[in-house]
């Protein structure tokens, strides 16, 4: 009986709070934690000795129990028997895990914003974009139903200052992260913050772990109810107990490769259950990235890995002859070593392959909004935080401020977003936190450098365009100023430029920087890049007191597992 009542109360417990200790059980200490073994010992003692003390004090217990009741007035033997209702009224009026709606909002509920980062996803990739080839049906269509932005550009070359912009609204060199090391200073205020202080719920589901760029050490969780990170095991039966046992297991068996459906299944669950309320919800996937786990740099499920090869890959194996394999043969390819025959054909396939792997997972993402019938006050944003390069200026990987690292999709549909509009006007990812607050009806914040893009969204023309600013951050030495069609890259301005017409040359093969004719709008090209540098550094100084370059501790295998994704770390 002891037994029982331990497992029959466990399970209650379990199934009562599963839902909600997912977070607690994938955090910092739990993900540490070690094997399956060790998780089944850490729960299997605590239900050995309640068991083994129940089961000598539990028959007394009863017995006693009864013996008092037999004893006690009527009156009082019917408070006992009305206790667990009135327990159950009190705990369905104070259960409640959401903060009430801020007083200044009106009483029309606010949108709902989903972001979805789709980490080194390159634009000209994308259907919608002009590529050729069926990677991206579902976010092609969801561009029909809502806008694209035709030129949008990432505020760096690589995923953690990127992100950060996207969180803050500022360019790198005015939040001042910009090495691999660093963290977002808790100083700064994140579009998640702003929109948690408004009643929103806020969620984050993340491809990478605690110590990632875009991962809970990095501070990225800042205003996040739930931040969690990656591996997503299936789970086929509720509770936090099987859920956690699960997740144990999986993250020994992960090959870091397939996890986007899980990750919006994910999504899916947390969506459903908060339907009611606003919600602010962020996916990051990292099936586009390069990886090392391989055997290939880059892949998805064979289903589609090999979609875009139809005549296959041949003898390539992901690796060199050297033996290095996967993210390390990549790094070899941007050392200048010679690519194999055939190699960057298989490579752009292989690539092509994630991407239309991760379109379909996206899929299931999009038709749960419209099936909850979400669509109407649910803003979808999908966007990257940079490219991927396959040798078009003699390099790979995202190393460069070219258009196939700093050019990036920006797909949105939703309330305040006409259907079907394209818009032609350079635009950058910091644009996206002032974007949401003009779309939610919250107050602008004059601090921020990004602009709302909420007219562009209604079909109103651009009447004051802006220049985009790519900082090249960490191992690229050289940035990008985008003013219409117009193109500067520079290595300090005056210092080592190119000037490119991406009008009538897309793929800046032609530099116009020695052109005569061109001298005047070097020049203007050559000022506002300064200009706009200098204006993020003082604002630095200004509001944030000047560059934080405080670290992170990440132990040696933290460091190779960022080295394996293509960034080389002291």
């Amino acid at each position: 009986m002891a037994w029982g009542l331990a497992g029959a109360w466990l399970g209650v417990i379990d199934a009562a709070l599963g839902l909600h200790m997912t977070p607690l059980l994938a955090g910092p200490f739990w993900e540490r934690l070690g094997t399956m073994g060790t998780s089944i010992a850490i729960f299997a003692l605590p239900i050995t000795v309640l068991g083994a003390v129940l089961g000598r004090c539990f028959p007394a217990w009863v017995e006693a129990h009864a013996a008092r009741r037999e004893r006690a007035s009527p009156a009082r033997r019917s408070a006992w028997r009305a206790a667990p209702l009135l327990a159950g009224l009190v705990a369905s009026s104070t259960g409640g895990e959401h903060v009430p709606f801020h007083a200044g909002m009106s009483s029309e509920q606010p949108p709902n914003l989903i972001l979805v980062s789709i980490d080194t996803l390159r634009a000209d990739h994308l259907g919608t974009y002009g590529y050729s080839k069926p990677t991206s049906p579902r976010l092609d269509a969801l561009g029909v139903e809502g806008a694209v932005f035709e030129n949008a550009y990432s505020p760096s070359q690589w995923t953690l200052p990127s992100h950060v912009s996207m969180f803050t609204g500022l360019d790198p060199l005015a939040h001042g992260v910009l090495y691999p090391k660093q963290s977002l200073p808790l100083g700064h205020v994140t579009l998640a913050e702003r929109l948690v202080s408004q009643g929103y719920d806020t969620v984050g589901f993340i491809a990478t772990r605690r110590f990632s760029f875009v991962g809970a050490d990095r501070n990225m969780d800042q205003g996040f109810e739930r931040y969690q990170h990656s591996p997503y095991p299936r789970r086929f039966l509720k509770g936090a107990l099987v859920r956690w046992l699960d997740y144990a297991a999986f993250k020994y068996l992960d090959g870091g490769l397939g996890q986007a459906p899980l990750q919006v299944e994910a999504a899916v669950q947390w969506m459903q259950r908060h339907a009611e309320r606003p919600f602010f919800l962020f996916l990051h996937l990292m099936e586009v990235h390069s990886n090392a786990e391989g055997p290939l740099a880059y892949g998805a499920p064979d289903d589609v890995a090999l979609r875009f090869c139809p005549e296959g890959i041949g003898t390539y194996d992901g690796c060199g002859s050297s033996g290095a394999c996967t993210s390390f043969r990549l790094y070899e390819l941007d050392d200048g070593a010679p690519p194999q025959p055939d190699e960057m054909r298989a490579l752009v396939c292989l690539y092509d392959g994630s991407i239309a792997f991760t379109d379909a997972a996206l899929g299931r993402l999009f038709d749960a909004v419209d099936q909850l019938g979400l669509a109407d006050r649910s803003l979808i944003v999908v966007t990257a935080d940079h490219g991927e390069a396959f040798l078009e200026h003699e390099r790979v990987l995202h190393r460069t401020v070219y258009e196939e690292v700093a050019h990036v999709p920006l797909i949105l549909r939703g309330p305040g977003v006409a259907a079907g509009t394209r818009i032609a006007s350079p635009v950058q990812l910091i644009d996206l936190l002032p974007t949401f607050l003009d779309l939610a009806g919250l107050p602008p914040d004059p601090g921020l450098q990004g602009r709302s893009l909420a007219g562009l969204l209604a079909g109103v023309a651009d009447a004051a365009p802006v220049d985009a600013l790519t900082i090249g951050s960490f191992d690229a030495q050289r940035s990008a100023l985008v003013r219409g069609r117009w193109k500067l890259i520079f290595e300090a301005p005056g210092l080592n430029e190119e000037l490119f017409d991406l009008a009538s040359d897309p793929g800046e093969a032609q530099s116009r920087a020695q052109d005569p004719a061109f001298q005047d709008l070097l020049e203007e090209m050559r000022d506002r890049a300064a200009q706009r540098m200098r204006d993020s550094i003082a604002l630095n100084s200004d509001s944030f007191g000047g560059p934080n370059l405080r670290e992170i501790d990440l132990s040696e295998d933290e460091r190779a597992q960022l080295n394996a994704l293509g960034y080389v770390i002291e």
